[in-house]
């Protein structure tokens, strides 16, 4: 068994969809799964490295890879802010890769993605590839898989058949962008940049801190599981530090008194350690 955390207001970001379906969108996916492919677990670190761009004719997204084997998720986050992008098991069965990720106690989100040395297609569109295979069911397919069918439209629930939806993904991964691989360029030794990079975001930090609300106005609540002190740092995207606040409780609050609006970075940092997370955080008035 698996856990993961499913960031669903990211995935509806990217999903093709109106924007007044976005209420509906936070709520979780159109479909999810009383079951899930089974295989071998691949570790995405392995395949695509540690740090890569992803680009295309639409956008660009630099991204970050981890694999915990203990529990065989591959955590992929944005190198610019740290934010979870998603944190799934994935399996591999005849060249197509499927992403499964929990959505509660008894339910899991799956979808599907082409990962080939130079391109990568479907891997961040689980809300996307959702609202197609809802369309599909609302048009009458795939009747003898569901599991269960609420009152109102939408959160189908379906038994995973691979020898039925493979053809489904296959078809919706050929409408979904291909993005480009591209990794970073090393320099040769001794020609190495004299300025320090900053530090990577620890994934199993991360998971111990929370950022809330967010988006915010005057304020901003910081927490973290740790029994050691912690500096919290709020940038702008620039990387201009506005604020440093030192501190050994769990909780902590910031003011945002005097912000304009719009995108920050918050930085927060593990006393005695390199453990760091980061967290993108949106200021309204």
């Amino acid at each position: 068994m698996f856990r993961a955390i499913i960031r669903w207001s990211w995935l509806a970001a990217i999903a093709m969809c109106s924007s007044c379906e976005e209420a509906s969108k936070l709520q979780g996916p159109p479909v999810s799964f009383s079951s899930y492919p089974r295989g071998k677990a691949e570790n995405l670190q392995r395949l695509l490295g540690g740090e890569l761009t992803l680009a295309s004719a639409r956008d660009t997204q630099h991204l970050r890879v981890a694999y915990n084997p203990r529990t065989q998720l591959n955590l992929l986050t944005a190198a610019e802010t740290g934010d979870t992008l998603l944190w799934a098991r994935v399996i591999r069965q005849r060249r197509l890769f499927y992403v499964i990720e929990r959505v509660d106690d008894s339910s899991y989100a799956v979808h599907a993605a082409r990962i080939r040395p130079r391109f990568i297609q479907g891997l961040n569109t689980n809300w996307a590839q959702m609202v197609y295979l809802d369309n599909a069911i609302q048009r009458g397919q795939y009747g003898p898989l569901i599991r269960a069918r609420p009152p109102a439209p939408g959160s189908q629930r379906l038994a995973f058949d691979l020898q039925a939806l493979r053809p489904f993904f296959r078809t919706v991964l050929d409408s979904l962008p291909r993005y480009a691989v591209l990794h970073p360029v090393v320099a040769p030794p001794g020609k190495q940049p004299n300025h320090p990079r900053p530090v990577p975001q620890t994934p199993l930090f991360a998971e111990r801190t929370r950022l809330y609300p967010n988006p915010a106005t005057d304020q901003v609540t910081l927490a973290v599981a740790t029994s050691g002190g912690w500096k919290a740092q709020l940038f702008t995207l620039g990387g201009h530090l506005l604020q440093t606040r030192q501190t050994r409780d769990s909780v902590l609050v910031l003011s945002l008194a005097g912000l304009s609006p719009g995108d920050y970075l918050v930085q927060l940092t593990e006393n005695g350690t390199r453990h760091t997370a980061k967290k993108r955080l949106q200021v309204q008035q």
